[in-house]
This record gives structure tokens, sequence and C-alpha cells, in this order.
């Protein structure tokens, strides 16, 4: 399915990559993603297995929906990517990854898929895990469990990267070191969104924002590149 050199190329990415083959079966994980889920190459064989036999928490909680997702793949013949926030012990917590996975075809034929999964930033997974313990309205484990990359309708990206910091907890001035823009700028999309909504306060603003479920999109900033900034 695919070559010995491009599997060696793929062991040596930092990026979490394994290959399913179209039955669903692991046809090949990296080093990065053995040491993720701490399985030693020598004593745990995961090649050949569903993902519900693949002996990780991540696994046992979510290998419906992982199936599920590579069957749209397989289906549709195209790229999806997908943001996967899991808990993983060998890294000492919750970690965020952006996920793509793109069909392997050959001869016209789909015979399997790459999901190449790359790491966010720690602090995302974290506040995420907070952002899910506010929230007051009813949760619906069928939709709020797939987390999608768009943004809200009626939002450009700036203003939903800034409003989605905002309801990370993060503060304006915060707000606008991570975004690398000034913080009258921060202030400028934050009013205009209070009028837009007719809200008085940032606060209402986010209690908006939770109501219409905004947390179950990620803003363009954390699609596309790695965010070095770290927030206590």
């Amino acid at each position: 399915m695919i070559s010995g050199s491009m599997l060696d190329a793929m062991n040596t990415k930092t990026s979490s990559i394994h290959v399913m083959s179209r039955d669903h079966r692991c046809y090949f994980v990296n080093d990065y993603w053995r040491q993720l889920h701490t399985l030693n190459k020598k004593t745990s064989v995961v090649e050949g297995l569903s993902y519900a036999d693949i002996p990780h928490k991540a696994f046992y909680s979510c290998s419906e929906v992982f199936a599920a997702h590579d069957e749209t793949v397989f289906c549709s013949r195209a790229t999806l990517s997908s943001l996967e926030i899991h808990e993983y012990d060998s890294m000492g917590g919750w970690l965020t990854f952006l996920l793509r996975t793109q069909p392997i075809i050959h001869h016209d034929k789909v015979e399997g898929l790459i999901g190449e999964a790359t790491l966010l930033p720690s602090y995302l997974a974290h506040y995420y895990q907070n952002l899910k313990h506010q929230i007051t309205v009813c949760f619906d484990k069928h939709r709020d469990n797939k987390l999608l990359l768009r943004t809200p309708n009626f939002l450009c990206d700036s203003e939903f990267d800034t409003v989605y910091l905002l309801m990370l907890g993060l503060k304006p001035k915060q707000i606008a070191n991570l975004r690398t823009t000034s913080i009258n700028t921060v202030y400028t999309i934050l009013n205009n969104l209070r009028f837009k909504l007719s809200l008085e306060t940032n606060r209402q603003l986010v209690e908006y924002a939770m109501e219409q479920r905004w947390y179950n999109c990620i803003p363009p900033m954390f699609r596309y590149k790695e965010t070095t900034l770290r927030i206590k």
C-alpha cells in the first residue's frame, strides 16, 4: 500500500502518523504515535488491530467516531480535517491535535488512509476542558462531541479568533499579544461584536457565544500554525 521508503520518512516526523487499511485495520504507526500512546514497538503490536482493539483510553471511548470519520474519507475520497482533544498520560494530560486524514488511492481504488496529527497549543486543551465545565446549556453528546473547523455564521475570522480567546478566559491584552495585534484593535472588534448582537458587556458576549455553542468551532488561528505564547 505504501513503499518502505515512505514509511521510513514518516518515522522521522515529529507529528503523529497512522495508516489504516480499507477494512479499518491499523497498517502502520510512526514512533511519535507510539510515544503518545505509550505503546512499545517490541511489546505492543497494533498493526492489524481495529481502533476498538488498540489499548489506549482514547480508542476505548472514541473508536466508533474514528471509524465513522475514516469511512467518510473512504467514501468521499477527500482529505478531511478534525480537531482531536484527548488525555495522554505520557505527555502529562490533555492535548489538542489538528488531524488531517487523506485517502490512499491506487489505480482509482481507495486502499486506505493516512492520518497525520499536528500538536496545537497546550493551553487550548486546558481551557477547553474548563470551558466545557462552565456550559449551562443542555449538552448534546452527539452534536457537542463533533468539533468543527469553521467560523460561525455572520462572524469574520478575526472576530471569531478574538471572541474565542475571550471565551477561554483571556484578557484583551493577552488576546492582543496572542493575535499579534494592538489592544485597541481587540477593543474595536469586541465593541463592534457587542453592537452587532445588541449586548452591553463582554460577559454577555461570552454567555451568548456559549449559548450558540461556538465552543464547538475551532477558530482560524489554531488551524494553520503553531502558537508559541503560553498562558499561565
